[in-house]
């Protein structure tokens, strides 16, 4: 029995069709995922974007600390610079030291340069310090109790000690009495007529380091 020519047509499109649909099928999934893949980046990004309750990191700003100016504490000079100074002019055991006779000088308001060359001359610390001064920490020829051994010299504990007592015996007992200079010094603290003429030139020595 012979099959019509529309019958014939009906098979070959079903043909196509049989073998076109699984190439239809794969491409719609393809496109599927492609669609999908599209939209969930796109959700990700715009939610980190513009998420309300994301967290916002501000960069943090660096601290200008303003540059503080040194202060001058005597003669021009910063307590380092007025150190420094002072250790050029100390030797024995008052080598390094400058910076305790810096910090009482500005302390008891007493002229560093008058209290070294009083000390430099009182205990002949330029070349070799006296027994007073090695043994009873005494840098100004000061009298007083508890004695340095049978000398009548005043005995500290300890170096610092004794240089803040060098400073203390000219604020008390010659500064608040108007005498600040080496000439005014004078006839209180020695007997020696040249006494004040070699703390100036110790004074100028001091200066000029």
């Amino acid at each position: 029995m012979k099959k019509s020519k529309k019958h014939i047509r009906l098979n070959k499109i079903k043909r196509k069709i049989f073998f076109a649909l699984p190439i239809i099928i794969i491409i719609t999934i393809i496109f599927i995922n492609r669609s999908n893949l599209f939209k969930s980046e796109t959700i990700v990004i715009t939610s980190t974007l513009y998420n309300k309750k994301a967290p916002i990191i501000l960069e943090k700003k660096e601290e200008i600390v303003p540059l503080q100016e040194e202060v001058i504490v005597f003669d021009g000079l910063t307590m380092e610079e007025l150190t420094n100074k002072l250790n050029k002019s100390l030797y024995g055991v008052l080598n390094n030291k400058g910076n305790l006779f810096a910090i009482h000088s500005t302390n008891y308001g007493v002229d560093p340069y008058l209290a070294t060359a009083i000390m430099l001359l009182e205990t002949g610390c330029k070349w070799n310090c006296s027994y007073i001064a090695t043994a009873c920490n005494n840098f100004g020829g000061i009298t007083g109790y508890p004695a340095c051994g049978n000398s009548g010299y005043k005995a500290y504990n300890s170096i610092e000690e004794g240089i803040e007592g060098l400073f203390k015996n000219l604020y008390y007992n010659y500064y608040q009495y108007g005498l600040t200079d080496a000439y005014s010094i004078h006839k209180k603290y020695a007997q020696d007529p040249n006494w004040a003429i070699y703390v100036n030139n110790y004074i100028n020595e001091i200066k000029a380091k």
